[in-house]
This record gives structure tokens, C-alpha cells and sequence, in this order.
């Protein structure tokens, strides 16, 4: 494998604490991980705390430089590219980032951004690849390398490798497992594009599907109604629902539609309180419901 002769200087565009095992396998790599681009804290819970995004404290406890931004309007953009180009940043790369980088950031960049995306595009382009695939009840996903341009997921695809879903598996198990498998990956595929061994290829546009909001389909992000489970649907379907939407938004309910199916369920109780199921299983042809939570309660063991 030809690797390139100097450390290549890399930015890195990410959130959650889920890009760390990226940021880990970068900074032991022969690049050269100077700048990360994160979002600002956010205020949280009830108390309204102030909370970072694990690649800012990443970051922080590595001593990497970072950029804050609550947008990517027309100042903050100036302000990275102009933090990138002061850098000698060379090459990008983005993995479970908040926002869509504008052309007037990833054009300046030499190598370009290299997006990380989960799944075997031009299959379930958009924000929730992994959820997509545990609600259609795929057998395998993947990891994707590709540029980023202006479409969304669009880019040329410079490496994939698919990897298969078990069937207990909830999407927060899927990304834990997905980001580490990436993080192995990352170095020896930034070295082989860099070094010309790995040519982008262009996707077959004609084979994409997205990830669109089953309520709002203007987006491609999850929202909580999409989470609502429909009683006359399969008791697998609804198993894929309660592990696709696990940690957010966690598949509901009500109590009043609950006691229609469930018969353990009182129906004395007032009906249109939300009940959140954040664990169940399948039982042959039913479904064992074995965590909830009740409008206004605590998270608790179902009790039949």
C-alpha cells in the first residue's frame, strides 16, 4: 500500500460521543488530526444545564483545536474556512455531524471531505440509515466512504464494506458497533485515497433511496410521531419498531390503544396518556413487552 510521505493535516466535522472511536484511530494514525468542528453546548433536562458534545471533550482532553457553531450560517462558515485554511488543513473528514457543510467549505479543502455513512449507499441516503434498516427488517448494513458535495449522501463513493445486523439489535447497538468498525477502517482507506489507490466512484443515482420521515416526508430525520405504533401491524414489525427507535425516539403508545391489545393493560386509567416501551421481545408470534414508561412515571419492568 503506498501511504503518503508527510502527516496529512485533517479536520474533523462530528457530534456525539459515538465519533470517538474515529477520533481515536485519526490521532494514532500518520495524519495528523489538528482541528475538530463541533456544535455549541446545548442546554438540557428540565434544569436547562448546559451540556458538550463528546467531540468537544474529546478534543478538550486531547488537546485538539476546536470550532464551536450553532449553525453553519453564512459568518460561521466563514469563520471555519477561514479557521481550515489557517490550519494548512488538507483533507476533511465527517461522521454523525449536525449539519450539512456548505461547497464554500469543502471546495477549499485540497483532498476534499470524506463523509462516513452507514449504510451500502445509494441505498438509505440521509440522517438515519441504521433505523431504516431494523425497521425493513434488512439482513445486512454497511459503511460507505464518499465525498462530500452539494446533494445529500450524493458524493462519490471511494470504499464500502458491509457488515451484518443481528436480530436483537437495537440502532443504538448497531451505530456503537458501526463507529468502531469505521474507526479500524479509517486510516488504511484515507491513505489509500490519498495516495490514488482508491478512485471515487460516482453513485448510480437511478438505485437511491432515502430516509424520509414517515409523518414529515420533507425530512430525512426521525421525528417522534413516526414512533407511534400501529396495533395492527405484525408483532415483529413492532419489535423492529421499539429497536429501531431505541435510545430516540423510544416507540409509544397510549393507554387507551395499549388495552386494546394488551389485555394486562387497566382501562380504568386515563386513556390518552402516552406509555414509551423501551424494551420487548418476541415470543413465537406475540410480543413480550418488558420495559415502559407511563406518561409523567418513572421507566419501569412490565408487570402482566
Amino acid at each position: 500500500m503506498n501511504t503518503p510521505k508527510q502527516k496529512i493535516k485533517v479536520v474533523f466535522f462530528g457530534t456525539s460521543d459515538r465519533s470517538i472511536p474515529i477520533l481515536e484511530d485519526l490521532k494514532n494514525s500518520n495524519f495528523e488530526l489538528v482541528l475538530c468542528v463541533t456544535k455549541n453546548d446545548v442546554k438540557v433536562g428540565r434544569l436547562g444545564e448546559y451540556k458538550s458534545t463528546g467531540v468537544k471533550l474529546w478534543c478538550e482532553n486531547n488537546r485538539v483545536d476546536l470550532v464551536l457553531a450553532d449553525s453553519l450560517d453564512a459568518a460561521n462558515t466563514e469563520r471555519i474556512k477561514n479557521s481550515i485554511r489557517d490550519a494548512e488543513i488538507e483533507l476533511g473528514v465527517v461522521a454523525d455531524f449536525s449539519f450539512i457543510i456548505p461547497e464554500a467549505i469543502f471546495k477549499n479543502i485540497p483532498y476534499g471531505i470524506v463523509n462516513i455513512h452507514f449504510s451500502i449507499l445509494p441505498h438509505y441516503r440521509g440522517s438515519s440509515p441504521v433505523q431504516f434498516a431494523i425497521l425493513n427488517g434488512d439482513e445486512n448494513t454497511g459503511i460507505t466512504f464518499q465525498l462530500v458535495e452539494k446533494g445529500m449522501d450524493t458524493g462519490a463513493i471511494i470504499f464500502q464494506k458491509e457488515f451484518p445486523l443481528f436480530e436483537n439489535e437495537t440502532s443504538d447497538d448497531v451505530y456503537k458497533r458501526l463507529f468502531v468498525e469505521a474507526g479500524k477502517l479509517v486510516p488504511e482507506v484515507l491513505n489509500n485515497y490519498i495516495a490514488g489507490n482508491l478512485k471515487p466512484k460516482p453513485q448510480n443515482k437511478e438505485l437511491a433511496t432515502y430516509t424520509y420521515s414517515k409523518t414529515n416526508p420533507k425530512t430525512t430525520m426521525i421525528l417522534k410521531d413516526d414512533a407511534k405504533i400501529n396495533w395492527e401491524m405484525s408483532s415483529h414489525a413492532i419489535y423492529r419498531m421499539i429497536r429501531a427507535f431505541y435510545p430516540w425516539p423510544i416507540a409509544w403508545t397510549t393507554l387507551g390503544d395499549i388495552s386494546k391489545y394488551v389485555a394486562a393493560v387497566k382501562k380504568d386509567k386515563n386513556p390518552s396518556l402516552k406509555v414509551k416501551i423501551y424494551k420487548a421481545s418476541p415470543e413465537g408470534g406475540d410480543l413480550k413487552i418488558d420495559k415502559i414508561q407511563v406518561e409523567g412515571k418513572q421507566i419501569t419492568d412490565w408487570v402482566s
